[in-house]
Order: structure tokens, then sequence, then C-alpha cells
């Protein structure tokens, strides 16, 4: 009885040890897509320029994308944000929008603004911005899902984060929205699941805040 006790006591206390340390590792990596939201809000380029649509809301064509017809904003800004995201991508797209159509990425293509149309048309940018202005929900992961900014023909899924784009010292007013995507592959080789990936006999579950299972998909 004795060793049965201290057996369940020493795997009760591996499986801690493994969560704890699987915990650190999973912040760690929403952790750096935080980061780069944090560098994207802090770029005056695109806080300025995103504030200026917001300001003239009422004159743009709420059906139209603005970086679309203005390619020096366009290079200008998705320049930007190819920057941020370096050399070597650190994560799979960072996009940065509002609730006037206007869109604008640096990283992986986009190949149409067809896809982004569709996707802006039926997400509640608006509601997200008002949401995510509070001061107790800055941001929002969701995922991993297949890549809404292009066609169906990627079959890789992906986290994305949603932070509020903000003037500095105005964080209670949202003029857009950052997402950051990485994509759940590199998510499995930068978090290790330990049994959950050696097929052994125990399985290691990841959940979200609403209980929702992510992995093992």
């Amino acid at each position: 009885v004795y060793l049965s006790d201290v057996n369940s006591q020493v795997i009760r206390s591996n499986q801690n040890d493994l969560i704890e340390r699987t915990l650190r590792q999973v912040d760690s990596f929403f952790d750096e897509m935080n980061k780069l939201a944090d560098q994207v809000n802090s770029d005056d380029r695109i806080v300025s320029k995103f504030e200026e649509l917001h300001k003239e809301e009422f004159s743009n064509d709420p059906t139209k994308n603005f970086f679309d017809d203005n390619l020096l904003d366009n290079l200008d800004l998705g320049s930007a944000l190819t920057s941020l995201n370096g050399a070597t991508p650190t994560v799979w797209r960072i996009s940065v929008y509002n609730d006037l159509h206007d869109y604008i990425s640096g990283g992986a293509t986009v190949e149409s603004f067809s896809n982004v149309d569709y996707t802006l048309n039926n997400t509640p940018v608006s509601t997200l911005m008002n949401q995510l202005s509070s001061p107790t929900t800055r941001s929002l992961i969701t995922g991993p899902t297949y890549d809404k900014w292009c066609a169906a023909g990627n079959q890789s899924k992906y986290f994305s984060m949603i932070r509020p784009l903000s003037k500095p010292y105005y964080e209670d007013n949202a003029i857009g929205l950052i997402e950051v995507q990485q994509d759940l592959d590199t998510f499995v080789e930068k978090v290790d699941f330990g049994p959950y990936q050696d097929g052994q006999d125990k399985v290691f579950y990841l959940f979200d805040d609403q209980g929702n299972q992510i992995l093992p998909e």
C-alpha cells in the first residue's frame, strides 16, 4: 500500500511538472505574438494612417479598401509590417484593419482582396473594436482555424491574436484591429507536449478558456 501511494505521488508530481512546463511554453508562444502586436501599435506610421482613416469615416466609401487605391500608403505600411515581422518571418502574417473595410498586411501574401472582402463582411469588426477597448479585455485569441484571409487551398491551421489598434494614451478608443497569425505546426514545434507527441499511453489535452478542446484535434 505504501509503495502504491509513493508511486501515485511520483506520477502526480511528474504530471504537475509537465503541465507547469508546458503552460510556460504556451505562454511564451502567445507572448511572442503579443509583443509583435505591441510593436505594431507603437509604429507611428500605422497608427497615424488609421487615425486619419478613422477621422474621415463619413467621407470614405465603406465598401472600398483605402490601400487598394493608394499604392504609396500600401507600400509604406506593408513594408512597415513586413519589417516588424523580420527578415525570417516570426509569425505567419500581421494584419491591420478597421470597420471601414481598410486592410493592410505583412507576412504571408494575401492572394486577392475578394478573400479579404468576404472575411471583413463576415467579421463583426466594430463589435470587436468596442469589446477590445475595454480595460478588462485587451486581447482575443482564436483558433486554430484555416487561414480566413486566403482561399481554401491552404489546409494549414492558425491561431490568431487580435488586439486593438489605438493612439497612445487613448487605449479605450480603438481605431482598428491588429491580428497576428501563427500556424499550428509552429505551435506544436515550440511547445513540448511530451506524451502527446511520443505516443505513450498518456494524452495531453489543451483547452481554450471556453472549455473547447484544441489538442488533440
